[in-house]
């Protein structure tokens, strides 16, 4: 689990952070400054990572210093289609010269951790190496890695502390989305609730 995901004061960002897109129960991104965080309750399929790839049009436009791209993904998620794999690819292609770190957080552990990750690399071994590149199991690994690496790649300085809390309250969002939705689902299909319909 991840250290700082329970602090009862996290940290406000002086900048908040811009909603691009989401799907409650399975994805959502969001910017802050020129980083992108994309959090993944659910398997990347096509179509959604095509709506990752049309939220982030504006940003690699705007960023004229370049990006960075934050996914974090829940653990139990399953693999990334196919057609997921090749619009990851595709992108990583397509933003090779504005792209200037990923990060891949991977929040759990065990083999769902280990298949996760050979998908991700077996991405990397096809994308462009332009772009610093690493793969993490918990979101305080992501904020030791990234600043330092953006701000060397960007010219751009962001605090530790504030991307910490916004990728953890981001995540939590998400995953908090798809809990409700999925109690929401529950009680529609509940014996009791399909009963009372009928009446």
């Amino acid at each position: 689990m991840d250290s700082h995901a329970a602090d009862p004061l996290p940290v406000q960002a002086s900048t908040p952070p811009t909603l691009l897109d989401s799907e409650p129960g399975a994805f959502s991104i969001l910017v802050w400054h020129n980083i992108t965080i994309v959090s993944w309750n659910a398997n990347a399929t096509g179509s959604t990572v095509r709506r990752v790839a049309e939220a982030t049009v504006p940003i690699a436009e705007e960023c004229r210093q370049g990006f960075s791209n934050i996914h974090l993904v829940r653990h139990g998620s399953s693999l990334p289609t196919a057609e997921a794999r090749a619009g990851f690819v595709e992108m990583a292609d397509r933003y090779s010269q504005a792209l200037a770190c990923v990060a891949v957080g991977l929040l759990g552990s065990g083999f769902w951790a280990s298949a996760l990750q050979s998908a991700v690399t077996g991405m990397r071994m096809l994308s462009p190496r332009s772009f610093a590149f690493r793969i993490h199991n918990s979101i305080d690994a992501v904020t030791a890695w990234l600043p330092p690496e953006h701000l060397k790649r960007t010219g751009v300085s962001v605090d530790p502390d504030e991307l910490h809390s916004i990728m953890t309250r981001a995540f939590s969002q998400t995953l908090r989305e798809a809990d409700e939705r999925a109690a929401a689902e529950r009680e529609s299909a509940s014996p009791d609730r399909m009963s009372a319909r009928q009446r």
